[in-house]
């Protein structure tokens, strides 16, 4: 039933697109009759029969009739030419239903595409650390595609649907019982798939997209963890995994496939069969006169050649569209997911003249773990503010609340005098820059990677960005300069090269607020220097809050916050800790390990 209430919906909002699609594939239907109607008075022109006394419906009637207006003596050459017309619009009918229905596909793909990545850019910070990202990426290009592709074969299904209806109602007229028999046949064979493809193909759409997912998963965590993988020699394992999931997926192929050809192998058995039913039926009329019977059989001789091939693909479309359900589904609830961050705060936030203070700020995770219990910190204006402790010790959640990422659960986050709630979030990031342990840096030129896109800054600006955080030098000395291609994930730099274009990045917007989450954990003592010049030159004019994993990029800071199993077990500057002889000075006692990441 949900994937029911999906189909519905993407029908209603796509209605008006496919409206014209439905028109033409009725007009070709319609067309298809006419051209078998045409063939009777043919085959009576063959025989050398009247016409006069043929009773046969209206659509053969005035075939007929058209026939005998035709101002030419030889009735066979008017009669093919005839045909000839209807065939050729025929076909021009149902490509231009196939292009319309391309095109309307295609667009439906882009639009559903763009609409899910817009409800994905919405997304709460919470939400992409629950959701897996071979799931994101899945819904972005693979399920979207399905929609349009659900689509595009149910208008393929209503032209094969008309067609046959078409026939049909042309057949009624010629032999009710025959036609009526017909009918049945194509009834029960479409309903036999239907059963079929739920059956068989939703289920195996089912399997196939968890399988999917997690496929990409393992393409995701393997891109991004080869360092680690090589060095541990993991990569047979990592190649196993993925093996085993192609594997897993292409056996479902093999059982979609032989699934959906099964019923058309069947069908075309049961054809023969009907064929020979109907020459029984023929034969057994009273009066049997082949000559005479032979046009009408003809008819629907070439009738049923034209139905069951309509039927299989009635059929076909029918087990594709049960196997795109899942995706269908998978992109309404995202179009439909309560995933967006709430529209917080009325005012625009341009700068504050004191601090920012954390009064007994609390925040737990919607499974109730607790990771700060009534925080109370003071960030002062033109300032150097640390945060220490070890890793777990609530650090990155106090960063990503001020940074808007989390609300608190409890307590209040205030500047100067207003709470930061009452501002619009897109004002506050506007005046924050941000420099974390993972620099992002992305496979483009150091321009784009500095200008994140925002075409307003002008070079001067960039190059006195990257001149305060001590990148100018290098970048000038790379073969293009600012135009350089970093590669992917900027491996063609060093760390310390990648975390200085980062804080190059953060410097170009001018912030008031600058965040330097663990900037230098992972880089050699060459390059901490490097950007403790950078910070040194920095902290002069904007207000510098970091969270450090080593003593030297702290040992400046105005005040330092220490944090333990969430609340703050010291504060106060380095010399007044360290003389204290407290948490803070046995953590300085602790050796430092690359791959600690949270001593200090």
């Amino acid at each position: 039933m949900k994937d029911l209430r999906s189909v519905i919906y993407f029908l209603k909002h796509y209605r008006g697109r496919y409206a014209a699609i439905t028109a033409v594939t009725f007009v070709s239907g319609f067309l298809e009759s006419l051209n078998i109607a045409i063939i009777l008075p043919l085959m009576y022109l063959l025989l050398g029969q009247s016409t006069n006394n043929a009773n046969y419906g209206y659509l053969t009637k005035w075939a007929t009739q058209f026939l005998a207006i035709i101002p030419l003596d030889d009735k066979w050459l008017g009669a093919a030419i005839f045909l000839l017309m209807a065939f050729a619009l025929k076909s021009l009918g149902r490509i231009f239903a196939e292009y319309l229905n391309a095109k309307a596909s295609g667009q439906v793909q882009y639009e559903l595409s763009r609409q899910v990545l817009e409800k994905y850019s919405l997304a709460t910070y919470a939400f992409y650390l629950a959701e897996k990202q071979g799931a994101i990426t899945y819904n972005l290009i693979m399920a979207t595609s399905s929609v349009s592709r659900l689509l595009y074969r149910l208008c393929h299904l209503l032209t094969e649907g008309f067609k046959v209806l078409a026939i049909i109602a042309l057949l009624v007229t010629l032999n009710l019982k025959m036609a009526l028999g017909l009918l049945v046949y194509a009834v029960v064979f479409i309903k036999l798939m239907s059963v079929v493809s739920k059956k068989v193909s939703y289920r195996i759409a089912t399997e196939r997209l968890e399988r999917s997912i997690n496929q990409r998963n393992l393409i995701i965590e393997f891109i991004n963890g080869i360092k680690q993988i090589r060095v541990y020699n993991a990569i047979s394992h990592w190649v196993d995994r993925f093996n085993l999931s192609r594997k897993r997926i292409s056996d479902l192929y093999v059982r979609d496939l032989v699934g959906r050809a099964i019923p058309g192998e069947i069908m075309e058995i049961t054809t023969v069969g009907m064929l020979f039913i109907a020459m029984f039926f023929a034969r057994s009329a009273g009066n049997f006169n082949f000559v005479d019977l032979m046009p009408v059989m003809t008819v629907f001789a070439i009738s049923m050649l034209k139905i069951f091939p309509a039927v299989k693909n009635i059929g076909g479309d029918l087990m594709e569209m049960r196997g795109t359900l899942p995706d269908v589904d998978a992109v309404y609830n995202v179009l439909h997911a309560d995933i967006a961050e709430k529209v917080l705060g009325q005012k625009t936030y341009t700068s504050f003249q004191r601090d920012i203070q954390f009064e007994n700020v609390s925040f737990s995770y919607r499974d109730g773990k607790k990771i700060l219990d009534r925080v109370n910190l003071v960030f002062a204006k033109n300032s150097v503010t640390a945060l220490a402790g070890v890793s777990g010790a609530g650090k990155t959640t106090v960063i990503n609340l001020l940074l808007r990422l989390y609300e608190p659960t409890g307590g209040n986050i205030v500047v100067d005098d207003t709470p930061l709630q009452e501002y619009v979030r897109s004002s506050w990031f506007h005046k924050i820059g941000l420099v974390s342990q993972d620099s992002f840096v992305f496979h483009s030129t150091i321009l784009d990677n500095m200008t994140f896109g925002d075409t307003n800054y002008s070079l001067e600006d960039v190059k006195e960005a990257a001149g305060l955080a001590n990148a100018h030098q290098f970048i000038m000395e790379l073969p293009q300069g600012y135009q350089t291609v970093v590669g992917e994930r900027g491996m063609k730099l060093s760390g310390g090269q990648q975390q200085r274009v980062a804080i190059a990045r953060a410097m170009l917007r001018k912030p008031e607020i600058l965040i330097l989450d663990e900037a230098t954990s992972a880089l050699d003592n060459f390059s901490e220097r490097e950007i403790q010049d950078s910070v040194r030159k920095i902290s002069k004019i904007c207000t510098l809050i970091i969270v450090a994993h080593r003593l030297s990029t702290i040992r400046s800071a105005d005040k330092i916050y220490v944090l333990k199993d969430g609340v703050v077990a010291e504060q106060g500057r380095h010399d007044e800790l360290m003389d204290q002889g407290g948490y803070y000075a046995a953590l300085q006692d602790q050796p430092v390990h690359r791959y600690d990441h949270g001593i200090i």
